[in-house]
């Protein structure tokens, strides 16, 4: 059980006094009923109504993002970060992302307040595969595909595991990297390695978590814990 001014501040992203101004003035309802006292004890089992908008009380929350270019997944910089750009009614105070995609980097980006799940999606143990589809400057070849699929060793000595390459166009510069591991600029550090440049890059799933086709760039949406543990799969 949690204050009920908390509750609001934390999944409105609002400060703790704008919360208990909402309360004050009668905005707030649980479970039908107005409620006027800041330290009322609320969890999940309760309706929180704001304004007349149901908030989500969830304990765990794991949203999938399409990020689009442009958008980074640490709030650390000068560009937008991908917890802060979501729908107002997704938002919440304790979100963060679930590993790193290059700013420039688009596709499937997973975002929640659960950190053993998090932890879990990127530990190397785990061996989660990620599916990245790249657009190079320069066709590949079967010599570099071995390369890749032997274990890469890049320019500063960092050891790479073997990954998988699938050709996607005929002219062999859209290609599929599958990779476990998730290494600074991985994928764009392995076309250089092989002497080759990325011109764009997509991330299309992670495990068995698929980006869907629906979802358009820089559209978000919840999903519940069953759905995300197809990572794991």
């Amino acid at each position: 059980m949690e204050r009920l001014d908390k509750v609001i501040s934390n999944l409105m992203c609002i400060s703790r006094s704008d919360s208990r101004r909402l309360i004050k003035i009668g905005k707030v309802y649980v479970d039908g009923e107005r409620v006027k006292a800041f330290d009322t004890k609320v969890s999940e089992k309760n309706e929180i109504l704001v304004d007349g908008e149901k908030l989500n009380f969830a304990t765990e929350v794991y949203i999938l993002m399409n990020k689009q270019a442009g958008v980074v997944c640490d709030d650390k910089g000068n560009f937008p970060y991908a917890v802060s750009v979501l729908p107002d009614a997704l938002k919440r105070k304790d979100l963060f992302c679930v590993g790193r995609l290059d700013k420039d980097t688009t596709g499937l980006l997973i975002i929640t307040n659960d950190g053993e799940f998090s932890h879990k999606v990127i530990s190397p143990k785990s061996n989660v595969e990620k599916r990245y589809r790249a657009t190079l400057s320069e066709a590949i070849s079967n010599e570099d595909i071995k390369q890749i699929e032997n274990g890469l060793t890049l320019a500063d000595g960092t050891k790479l595991l073997p990954a998988k390459v699938e050709i996607v166009t005929d002219d062999k510069k859209t290609v599929d990297f599958i990779i476990k591991e998730g290494k600074y600029h991985q994928i764009k550090r392995m076309a250089g390695a092989i002497d080759n440049k990325v011109e764009s890059l997509h991330r299309l799933s992670i495990g068995n978590l698929n980006l869907p086709s629906n979802l358009q760039v820089g559209q978000a949406v919840e999903i519940d814990k069953e759905t995300a543990r197809l990572v794991f799969e």
